[in-house]
């Protein structure tokens, strides 16, 4: 809190508080939900107004009052971690996230550091961000998987001489097709 003076004489205070976001509650909930076992905040606020939203929100591990280097220390006490931000002191943090996501309407430097923007600014939307992901990285490797069995197979048909071209295209041309189709399944 700040007070105004004039000649010695308060007239005023001016106080700022930090506001959650909209939906915020559903989101941690979701995500606990999915499976995500820690949710911290990082903040360079101060301790009493951190402890607050995060009890305002479930949260209960708050690390306030911190530098963005001090900030790098916390996150790199977790596994893998997805941190979200969108100022600039979060920036050395969201390069040190195995995954970060900035919030489109935060700085030009968060946006430009982070993995990924999201654009929205509706932080209720990462559970199905994070299960599409999930669902790309899958599909990812079963058409790998799907690509490299099929060419193993037409090789090894191949120097036994038993591979005939139409089979060799079919292992490069059809095998492509093949794995563009599954992959429509993100949709």
């Amino acid at each position: 809190r700040n007070y105004i003076v004039v000649e010695n004489e308060p007239i005023g205070s001016i106080s700022l508080k930090e506001e959650t976001r909209g939906g915020i509650e559903k989101l941690f909930y979701n995500l606990k939900k999915d499976g995500i076992q820690n949710i911290a905040i990082l903040t360079g606020d101060n301790e009493k107004n951190a402890s607050k939203i995060a009890k305002e929100l479930g949260i209960d591990e708050v690390y306030a009052s911190l530098l963005p280097k001090e900030k790098i220390e916390e996150l790199k006490k977790y596994g893998k971690t997805i941190f979200v931000g969108d100022g600039i002191n979060d920036s050395p943090v969201l390069a040190s996230a195995d995954f970060s996501i900035s919030i489109g309407e935060g700085t030009e430097i968060a946006n430009n550091t982070a993995d990924a923007i999201l654009i929205s600014n509706n932080l209720s939307t990462l559970p199905d961000i994070i299960k599409i992901s999930k669902k790309t990285v899958r599909i990812l490797k079963e058409n790998i998987g799907f690509s490299l069995l099929m060419k193993a197979i037409v090789l090894t048909l191949g120097v036994l001489g038993f591979a005939p071209i139409w089979l060799a295209v079919f292992a490069d041309v059809g095998v492509t097709l093949i794995t563009v189709i599954n992959s429509i399944r993100i949709k």
